[in-house]
This record gives structure tokens, C-alpha cells and sequence, in this order.
């Protein structure tokens, strides 16, 4: 929030700008609903990456709900839901008086008082070296396809793992002849190279990160290594099932155990990109036309409808333009929010908002 307006802004020019809201003759259409799709189409502007970058976060004094050792009253409540039903409800007074204490420090600490490593760049990094990859593997085990494909579909998945953990596998990495090693044990300097590739460095000073930068540090090398320790899990099984050119073996690999391997990795890649949660993949299949946009339902257009305790239902009286602007401040604050609730969509999609697509140009429809 803006306090002072002078403090650090030159005015460059007062306008009076012509509105749409008071339209000087009635030929001039009043169009709400092109006003409000216009409102969440510029809002829409930065919702990729890198965001507005008029703005830049101060990653380095971030203080996290999600941090075990702050809010350990939390990890229990959270933990058999999704991340859309996460909640501050039910933290202990405990945790509340922790959580404050962190940020008060975060906000006194000295400017001088972080290491200079560029989190967001590295974040960014992680997710486009495994983002695009593992959502075409998604698309590869998921692809409908009849009993004599599954062998190339197969093939097909393990050579992007291969390229994947290409920088991480040495000379001497090769399938071990125990038929016991049921862990792929053989495959372990594979998990570690890629699990440490982007974090050893930034570990060997980890005395000059502050608590904020060590919470980022952790996060990073808990993503990674879950990332490294499926992706190795997989592309070693395929080996030892003969899909690797590379390390290939003495027996012709088996139909029957090929299709229940897919079905493994399936399982597997689902549940890593379910807990990696990453925005890149929420978008709208297939994509929208040169006519529409992908639409992510948000406030305030998407409330729920329907009675509720703080939800009435939608008016059914219809406002004409004079009536909006004869009215009081409380009555048009009235209208306004019975209008966006004849947009309403339902409970569910208010609660896990998925993407669609809308119109740019008439006819509107959110």
C-alpha cells in the first residue's frame, strides 16, 4: 500500500479519461461483460513466467508455512490432503508466536545479511530441465495404444530417461548380475550425481545462508532428489528389462514384463508430477483457438453459487444502466456483487479452479 503518494513518485500527468461506465447517448452500448473479461484479461498478462518484473521478491527473507520446523502443528493436518485444501486452521499458539518472531526478524534483518544466490534463477532452472520432459513422458504412457506397441512405447520413454540422466551416467555404470539387487544399487552414483548436480555447490556454504535461504537450499534438494530418485528408479528397471542399447543384455526383453514395467512407470510418474504440483502443466488441453484465451477461474468472477454462510444467492432483478448510476454507493456495491454472482461457477471449481477456454471477442462467457 501506497502511505504517501509524494514519497519517491513524480506525477507525469493528470487525465480525465472518458469512461464506459457513463456513456454520453444510449446508442453507445454499456457492455459489462466486455469491461469485466477485459479486467481479467490484463490480469492475466503476467501469469507465466517471470511474472511482473516490475516486481521482484525477496526470496531470501521468505518465511513459509510449509517449513516443518516453524509450523510442525501443520504437518499432520495437511498430510492426507491436497494442496488446494491446505489451510492455516488448527495451528497451534505455539507455532503462531514462531511464525510472527520470523518474520519481524526477516523484516529487521540487514540487506548485507544474505549469500547473493539467484533462488528464482535456480528454481527456474529446475523446472525447465524436468518440466517439458516429464510431461511428455506423461504423454507417452498414456497414449492409447494396442498390446504390440507397448514395446516401442516402452522404448520410446526410456530414451527420454536416458537423455535425462545422460550428464549422470559414468563409464563404469553397469546393470549388477545379483538377482537380488532388487534396489538397483548399481544405479546409485546415477541418483546422487543427479540429485547434488544443481545444490553441492551452494552446500559448501551453507554458513553463509541465513534461515530463509537454508529453507530455499532444502526445498531445492528435496525436489531434485525426488525427481533424481524416480527417474533413476525407472530408467535402471528398463535397463535390466533390456530397453538400453547402451547396456544391452543377453536375453530378448519380455513382452508380458515390458507391458507390467510401463504400467510401474505409469503409477510412478503420475505421483511425482501430482506432488511436484508445477504451474507449467496447468494449462488448457487441447490449447484454445486464436479466438479464445486458457482461463484459470479465480475471484471474482468464480465464487461459488448457491446459499451459503457468507454466499446469498444471486438477485434475479435486473439493473439498467440509469439505475446504477442513481443509486447509492451501498446499493450499487450490491448490484455489482449480485451481477459477478450470476457469473458464479460451482463449489468444486471455486475449491480446484482447472483451466478453460474463453472467448476474447463477443460473445463473452467465463
Amino acid at each position: 500500500m501506497l502511505c504517501d503518494f509524494k514519497a519517491g513518485l513524480e506525477v507525469i500527468s493528470f487525465s480525465q479519461i472518458s469512461t464506459a461506465l457513463n456513456p454520453p447517448t444510449s446508442r453507445i452500448p454499456n457492455n459489462r461483460q466486455l469491461r469485466l473479461f477485459e479486467v481479467m484479461h490484463a490480469g492475466s498478462w503476467h501469469n507465466r513466467y517471470p511474472g511482473d518484473t516490475r516486481i521482484n521478491l525477496d526470496l531470501a527473507g521468505l518465511v513459509s508455512l510449509y517449513d516443518t520446523t516453524l509450523a510442525p502443528s501443520l504437518v499432520g493436518l495437511r498430510g492426507s490432503q491436497e494442496r488446494c485444501d491446505h489451510r492455516i486452521q488448527g495451528i497451534s499458539p505455539i507455532d503462531i508466536e514462531a511464525v510472527r518472531s520470523s518474520v519481524s526478524h526477516a523484516l529487521e534483518r540487514s540487506q548485507s545479511d544474505r549469500s547473493g544466490v539467484d533462488w528464482k534463477t535456480l528454481f527456474r532452472v529446475v523446472v525447465d530441465r524436468y518440466s517439458d520432459r516429464l510431461d511428455l513422458m506423461e504423454h507417452l504412457l498414456n497414449s492409447t495404444l494396442d498390446n504390440d506397441a507397448v514395446m516401442d512405447q516402452a522404448k520410446k520413454v526410456h530414451v527420454q530417461l536416458r537423455v535425462m540422466l545422460t550428464s549422470y551416467i559414468f563409464r563404469d555404470t553397469v546393470p549388477s548380475n545379483a538377482s537380488f539387487d532388487s534396489a538397483h544399487s548399481w544405479a546409485t552414483p546415477v541418483f546422487k550425481a543427479c540429485g547434488t548436480a544443481h545444490t553441492s555447490s551452494i552446500a559448501s556454504y551453507m554458513p553463509s545462508l541465513n534461515p530463509s535461504e537454508r529453507l530455499l537450499l532444502q526445498a531445492v534438494q528435496e525436489t531434485t532428489r525426488e525427481i533424481c530418485r524416480i527417474t533413476t528408479k525407472m530408467w535402471a528397471a528398463g535397463a535390466l528389462a533390456g530397453l538400453d542399447p547402451y547396456l544391452p543384455l543377453d536375453s530378448t526383453p519380455d513382452p508380458a514384463e515390458i507391458a507390467d514395467l510401463v504400467d510401474t512407470w505409469r503409477q510412478e510418474l503420475s505421483d511425482l508430477m501430482a506432488w511436484l504440483d508445477w504451474s507449467v502443466w496447468v494449462r488448457c488441453r487441447p490449447a484454445c483457438g486464436p479466438e479464445e484465451m486458457c482461463y484459470l477461474p479465480s475471484w471474482p468472477v468464480n465464487v461459488p453459487r448457491g446459499p451459503g454462510p457468507h454466499r446469498p444467492s444471486p438477485s434475479q432483478e435486473i439493473y439498467d444502466d440509469i439505475h446504477i448510476f442513481n443509486t447509492s454507493l451501498t446499493d450499487r456495491v450490491s448490484f455489482k456483487h449480485d451481477f459477478l454472482m450470476q457469473l458464479a461457477s460451482p463449489a468444486d471449481d471455486w475449491r480446484k479452479p482447472q483451466p478453460k477456454c474463453i472467448r476474447r471477442v463477443e460473445p463473452y462467457g467465463f
